[in-house]
């Protein structure tokens, strides 16, 4: 699946979460009900520096013709996003700005959003402040968004910012196992291959990872109780004494998790299971969700490996 293929599907996933009144603003995206207007450049300068400032180096995307507030798909007017973005690069300072990785029209029912994905390798960005009557000298502004909030860096957004940025792992969900002999319980287990990028580590701490349930696709979810990690070798390590996994290479996992649901009601019913890795470092999260069919043959269910999730 390509990387455009993959954003296309990212952006319909956003946009059904809009519609079913769900956040989807995060670190990572921001929604726009209308290309912002040329007279608001320096605002829009400083909000898409402390957007990229906040990524910690992760892609970031803006998404023009949703509005979140409306919970409604609105369209993009037809735009240059060179030109648009020429003017923006120009109020940074040095011109170091976020580069434009990708954009993209996307087709939603009778109208179409642009997608437009930026880099933020290059962190801190700066910005110019708009210019005082009075005041002949250049000024400027880290800005961090904080929230839904863009304001003037504080000293631990700076050193956020400057922390070696370590991008998350690469994660491969390989196989969803389920056990639903107990008539009082399911056990689901998800192996995973899981690879630090760069030179870094992944500590993941039981505590942070979860595992959800639901047959509802509008209903909240289920937690597992009694989560474990395991390494390759089927090794509990979930205890008292090692209540984390450290992978400094690739590495095979699995995360376990007993539900207290009886299984008879939710035969013949399609499932979804939310897996959610979070990690103390880096300071980040892996979440994906995962449809389980039902498998009438065994009275039990079967993995369907999701194309938001390869």
């Amino acid at each position: 699946m390509t990387n455009r293929t993959k954003l296309e599907l990212r952006v319909h996933r956003i946009i059904d979460g809009v519609i079913a009144k769900r956040q989807m603003e995060d670190r990572n995206v921001e929604l726009k009900s209308e290309w912002p207007r040329p007279e608001d450049s320096y605002r829009t300068a400083r909000q898409l520096a402390g957007h990229a400032n906040a990524a910690r180096g992760e892609p970031i995307i803006w998404i023009i013709g949703v509005n979140e507030r409306n919970r409604s798909v609105c369209g993009a007017a037809t735009c240059d996003v060179a030109g648009w973005y020429l003017p923006l690069r120009k109020l940074f300072d040095g011109e170091v700005a976020p580069d434009l990785m990708e954009t993209l029209v996307v087709p939603h029912e009778n109208t179409s959003v642009v997608v437009v994905q930026f880099d933020t390798g290059r962190a801190p960005y700066v910005t110019k402040v708009p210019p005082q009557e009075g005041c002949n000298c250049p000024r400027f502004e880290v800005p961090y968004r904080s929230g839904n909030s863009t304001n003037p860096a504080r000293r631990e957004d700076l050193l956020r910012i400057l922390e070696p940025m370590i991008m998350a792992p690469g994660v491969d969900f390989l196989t969803v196992g389920i056990n639903d002999d107990n008539l009082s319980r399911i056990e689901v287990t998800v192996a995973m291959y899981v690879a630090p990028v760069g030179a870094g580590k992944a500590v993941i701490p039981t505590h942070r990872c979860a595992l959800g349930l639901r047959a509802d696709l509008d209903g909240p979810y289920t937690y597992a109780r009694d989560i474990r990690l395991r390494d390759e070798f089927g090794e509990g390590i979930s205890h008292p004494q090692t209540p984390h996994l450290i992978v400094n290479s690739g590495a095979r996992i699995r995360l376990d998790g007993v539900f207290a649901l009886d299984p008879k009601p939710l035969r013949g019913r399609e499932l979804q299971l939310a897996v959610t890795l979070g990690l103390v470092a880096p300071e980040t999260a892996v979440n994906s969700t995962h449809r389980l069919t039902p498998d009438d043959r065994r009275y039990s269910w079967e993995w369907v490996k999701d194309p938001l999730n390869p």
